[in-house]
């Protein structure tokens, strides 16, 4: 199933796991990221891990944006995640979708490129299903936001008085980087959701 799933992402935004160290490093590019290497530690082979906000030098207009079919004008549906890992972990499968922000992280924003993320794999999910004649899983959405902040300084959306605010829950992990470098195991980032 993750060879299909595999074949349906453009080969230059995969990322390699080291199958001998079960590591997996996320760079972050933005030149004011506290986080340029996340090194995420016990990675099982059997994982696909793949980058939504891929950039590279050349043919960037193909990677600016999740589809060339949408407007690049649009605000927010072009915003994506850093990382989406797909892998099996105690008989249970499950979609990481991972986020780094540095400094004052606001709510709203990483809201639309989690969302944005989840709702383009869960296409992805579909096509598999449609074209290679495979029966996915019933995968665990986790997402996740990694941050040299703790939770607290994470901005609330915005308020509207007498309207019940949706929620869209994601988990908040606080890591402190030494020269620009954090570790956190995949077992922490897979773990459920607090109520």
């Amino acid at each position: 199933m993750l060879e299909k799933f595999k074949q349906l992402i453009h080969p230059e935004i995969e990322i390699a796991v080291a199958t001998l160290t079960g590591e997996l490093i996320i760079r972050e590019t933005a030149t004011d990221s506290d986080i340029s290497n996340l090194t995420v530690e016990g990675v099982p082979a059997r994982c696909l891990a793949f980058t939504l906000d891929h950039q590279p030098k050349q043919n960037r207009a193909c990677f600016k944006q999740l589809s060339c079919y949408l407007n690049p004008a649009e605000k927010y549906i072009n915003k994506s995640c850093d990382c989406v890992i797909v892998t099996e972990l105690e008989s249970t499968w499950y979609i990481l979708l991972l986020e780094l922000k540095s400094e004052k992280p606001k709510r709203s924003e990483i809201e639309v490129q989690l969302k944005n993320s989840e709702t383009f794999i869960r296409y992805l999910v579909d096509l598999l299903k449609t074209h290679y004649e495979v029966n996915p899983p019933d995968y665990k959405y986790r997402r996740v936001v990694v941050t040299t902040r703790d939770r607290s300084h994470i901005s609330k959306s915005p308020v509207t008085p007498g309207k019940v605010q949706p929620t869209y829950r994601f988990e908040t992990i606080p890591l402190k980087p030494k020269n620009g470098n954090a570790k956190v195991h995949l077992g922490k980032l897979l773990r459920p959701l607090k109520l």
